[in-house]
């Protein structure tokens, strides 16, 4: 079975805690009729099933960890793109497009959404000003 995206682990991981819950009403509805084993039986099922939930929800806590690492570190190599670039920027119509580009990149990490973050860096590398001659020819670009 392929590995399930974020979305899918948290979707199953709610799944297995709704399945806990009615376990576990079960057995509090019925409490008086159950037998002690039967009462230890389904705590157990009971207990077994959050586990799952919560594995999924790790599951899905890691998926989304793992994509906010990549974004970080393309954040990071366009805040060194940005950083040269406004050393370097003379002209104000550029220094407030590329501030505008910085709140575009900070609202995208602000919303969490990775596919956002990833669409805001690369239009954001798309928006920047080309280097001064003198820094593409020391970088070898």
């Amino acid at each position: 079975m392929p590995n399930p995206t974020r979305d899918q682990a948290l979707q199953i991981a709610k799944a297995f805690a709704g399945f806990a819950r009615t376990v576990e009403n079960y057995r509090f509805d019925h409490f008086n009729a159950l037998t002690d084993l039967q009462q230890a039986n389904l705590r157990n099922v009971e207990t077994s099933l959050r586990a799952t939930s919560n594995n999924y929800v790790d599951k899905g806590i890691n998926l989304t960890l793992d994509n906010v690492q990549d974004a970080l570190q393309g954040l990071g190599a366009i805040t060194t793109k940005l950083n040269e670039d406004l050393k370097t920027l003379t002209d104000m119509n550029k220094a407030f497009q590329l501030i505008g580009v910085l709140i575009q990149v900070g609202a995208a990490f602000a919303t969490g959404n990775p596919a956002g973050i990833a669409t805001t860096l690369v239009d954001a590398v798309a928006a920047l000003p080309a280097p001064p001659a003198s820094t593409a020819a020391s970088t070898g670009a």
